[in-house]
């Protein structure tokens, strides 16, 4: 029995278990937020959207205007930078300003800086950095002879500038002269009034009559010209081609209208020397010596009046002598026998014998004066200085015996 009470089981009794308590986290958990709402997210987008497109344009705006433009003008294989090839181009738009869109090309107009010659429009040249006149001789001088020609200024015979003679984009490209004879018009050069011409297809004004070129407005005319009934018309001393050009009693005397005796005048310098305005209308100028002539290096008093001097340009005796000591022969003054002379061009007779024209029997002595063996003697009682002034060969006190 006792072994049977040492093992009884004892009762147990429950005891529940208490946690241990954990420490306090050091930071407080944060609390969750709300996801905004569907509506405002959908706005974000939006904005988002717009302003990544204003970028995107902006962004294309600024390289059209800031580099590709700037491509033509200032990379080294543009029209307006140090390389000698010209910028490709489709209109005039693409070029920069000054330029031309010509094949493709954007050239440059007279003026221009350059450093090739392909740079620059035709028919014009690249000189010290700046495109320039093509000087030439010849039409076969000139960058294109086949559609170039070489025209002369008006004051030379020898030496030119090329000009187009087909399309243009400006009027330097039809005129390489010191006076304007084409203007550049609807992409050609057209021919301006009083301009000779072979028809009216190539004028400005379409009509071409008696081989020039007539006008309709003045700005069918040079610059400073007037279109009278047709034709062009400048002003007392304005610039001149022909004579067709200067009022009525002028004539184009060295490219400008200069007016003849009895010619209309307001100054001295209307008139063709020697004439001056006397009143109101050119005329001959009295004078005691050379001094008193408008142009003493050019011209000379003979008997009182002024004259031009033998080999001087001249359009009518009058300006040659008031006294017939000279004629105006093939627009150059030339004196008669027994008056000065520098070269035997200067006399009738070709021969100029000690500064004094000789004579022949079909080129006489002025009167007063006899042709001794080529040389015009002054007769008896006329005045001399020496005896061989004289046809007497005698000389006494300032009168020939």
């Amino acid at each position: 029995m006792a072994e049977k009470a040492s093992l009884e089981r004892v009762p147990y009794t429950y005891k529940p278990r208490v946690p241990t308590p954990h420490p306090a986290p050091r930071f407080a958990p944060v609390a969750e937020t709300e996801p905004p709402p569907k509506r405002n997210r959908a706005l974000i987008w939006i904005i988002l959207a717009i302003v990544l497109a204003v970028l995107i344009v902006a962004g294309i705006l600024i390289w059209y205007f800031f580099f590709r433009r700037r491509t033509s003008t200032t990379t080294g294989t543009g029209t307006g930078g140090g390389g000698g090839t010209p910028t490709t181009c489709n209109t005039n738009s693409d070029c920069a300003s000054g330029t031309f869109c010509v094949a493709n090309q954007c050239l440059k107009n007279k003026g221009g800086t350059c450093t090739a010659t392909a740079q620059c429009l035709q028919p014009f040249t690249c000189l010290a950095g700046t495109c320039k006149d093509t000087v030439c001789s010849t039409g076969a001088q000139c960058r294109d002879p086949a559609t170039q020609t070489c025209a002369y200024d008006i004051n030379s015979t020898t030496s030119g500038n090329c000009i187009i003679s087909g399309a243009c984009h400006t009027n330097d490209q039809c005129n390489a002269t010191s006076l304007e004879f084409y203007r550049c018009s609807g992409g050609t050069c057209k021919r301006l009034g009083g301009t000779g011409c072979p028809d009216g297809s190539v004028c400005l004004s379409g009509t071409c009559t008696g081989g020039l070129c007539e006008c309709a407005v003045d700005a069918d005319c040079r610059s400073g010209l007037t279109c009278m009934t047709g034709q062009c018309e400048q002003v007392a001393g304005g610039q001149c081609i022909t004579d067709a050009e200067c009022p009525v009693s002028y004539d184009c005397i060295g490219n400008i209208c200069q007016g003849l005796i009895t010619a209309p005048c307001t100054l001295d310098t209307d008139c063709a020397q020697p004439y001056t305005c006397n009143g109101a209308f050119c005329g001959v100028d009295p004078c005691t010596t050379n001094a008193d002539c408008r142009d003493p290096p050019n011209q000379q008093c003979v008997s009182g009046a002024c004259s031009l001097l033998p080999g001087k340009d001249c359009v009518q005796p009058g300006q040659c002598s008031a006294v017939s000591s000279a004629d105006c022969t093939s627009d150059k003054c030339v004196s008669h026998a027994g008056f000065v002379c520098s070269t035997g061009t200067d006399c009738t007779t070709g021969i100029c014998n000690a500064g004094i024209c000789s004579c022949d029997g079909g080129n006489p002595c002025p009167v007063g004066k006899t042709c001794t063996s080529g040389v015009c003697k002054i007769d008896p009682g006329g005045p001399c200085t020496i005896n061989s002034d004289c046809v007497s060969n005698v000389c006494f006190f300032g009168t020939c015996f």
